[in-house]
């Protein structure tokens, strides 16, 4: 090899490094994209010729070892180009590509007649030119990264050219300038391609992790919202009186406490009331009778009271209706119309007694407020029942 001249040298020295570059950087990707792979794989051909020109002995033959390998690549760039690359196709693409290295290599030490180094610059610029031609034809209305493709031909094909016309030291070198030019357009193409890939891939990969996020987070708030709502189930059920649906004992007081200390300013009223003579229908009756006037005396003050009101089962018969912004006086008109609705009721027929206290007039806490509202309700007692009373008032 170092006694070719140095002009040669160099161009083998173009030729193996940028040749061994493409087949590493198609290699690493072959996983991600075979087509890419298998057209890296043409480089393996010059790669060899130019090991098979160090190696020689012979000066014409390392030669044509090296005009060979820029003939190779040429074709089979073109012939893959051409081919379509698909799954049946892989193999034996794969294996002539293999096996095209050995039978040139066989050809160029069984052809005698490449002992005229001008006529076999000649040929080989002829089968350069014509596979240049081919593939630029095929490249013409590429755009993107397969544009680089007709630029490295362009660049090929012109060192041939300028190797056939002259042989001056400033040609020659000027040849190896476009060969670079050429073999770095390959690598260029090659490393954009392979690049191109893994950024594919790379947003493939974030559109599916982005994809499962959002799958992700649509069932978290999915489970949430069903959690939030199981719980508010939950809560609601804890502080609702299962026969009537209205509020508990907890629940009412808890409204009483909320009202006293979130607007102290602000008046409201309480009204307490029973059913009148209740063991008696429960005992004349049955409890069954008795549950259905619970839960009859529970709509009526439902249907009595405002929508901000708040209506709640202080335990067996006895209910508490809130009635904030309301005052003492107020608070007997409702309580006086609540009491003729329930005297309407039939089958069966009962009454009710209500007691009043209001805020902040008869005390200051839900202890004193509880405690005046159920003396209104033992006076309305003593007034023969079917009464509403307000002690020390009415």
């Amino acid at each position: 090899m170092f006694y070719l001249a140095l002009a040669n040298q160099l161009h083998f020295l173009i030729i193996m490094c940028f040749s061994l570059i493409v087949l590493v950087i198609s290699t690493c990707y072959y996983k991600y994209d075979k087509t890419l792979w298998i057209t890296g794989t043409a480089f393996f051909t010059p790669f060899c010729l130019s090991i098979a020109s160090f190696v020689s002995l012979n000066e014409i033959r390392a030669g044509a070892f090296i005009a060979m390998s820029e003939v190779s690549v040429v074709f089979i760039l073109s012939l893959l180009l051409f081919i379509k690359i698909n799954k049946k196709s892989q193999q034996l693409i794969l294996f002539i590509l293999y096996i095209l290295p050995g039978i040139l290599i066989a050809m160029v030490y069984n052809i005698s007649a490449i002992t005229n180094n001008i006529v076999s610059i000649q040929i080989y610029t002829s089968f350069l030119a014509a596979g240049t031609l081919f593939y630029m034809f095929m490249l013409r209305k590429e755009k993107g990264r397969k544009s680089i493709l007709f630029w490295a031909m362009l660049f090929i094909l012109l060192g041939g050219l300028l190797k056939l016309i002259g042989s001056s030291n400033i040609i020659v070198y000027i040849s190896l300038i476009a060969y670079f030019a050429g073999f770095f357009a390959f690598l260029l193409y090659f490393y954009k391609e392979s690049f191109g890939t893994l950024a594919g891939k790379l947003v493939d990969a974030e559109k599916k992790v982005s994809a499962v996020n959002k799958t992700l987070d649509l069932e978290v708030k999915k489970r949430m919202f069903e959690m939030e709502r199981s719980h508010e189930k939950l809560v609601s059920i804890s502080k609702t009186d299962p026969l009537t649906k209205s509020l508990n004992k907890v629940a009412i007081f808890e409204k009483i406490e909320f009202l006293i200390t979130s607007k102290s300013d602000r008046e409201f009223s309480i009204l307490m009331f029973d059913i009148d003579h209740f063991k008696t229908v429960n005992d004349t009756l049955g409890h069954i009778a008795g549950d259905k006037c619970i839960k009859k005396l529970a709509l009526i003050a439902t249907n009595c009271i405002r929508d901000i009101d708040h209506l709640g089962r202080f335990g067996g018969d006895e209910f508490v209706i809130i009635l904030p912004g309301v005052s003492g006086s107020q608070a007997r008109v409702v309580a006086e119309r609540f009491r003729k609705k329930v005297d309407e009721t039939e089958s069966p027929h009962f009454t009710v007694s209500i007691g009043i206290s209001a805020y902040p007039k008869d005390g200051a806490n839900l202890k004193e407020l509880i405690a005046v509202a159920d003396d209104g309700l033992y006076v309305s007692k003593q007034k023969g029942r079917n009464a509403v009373s307000h002690k020390g008032i009415f």
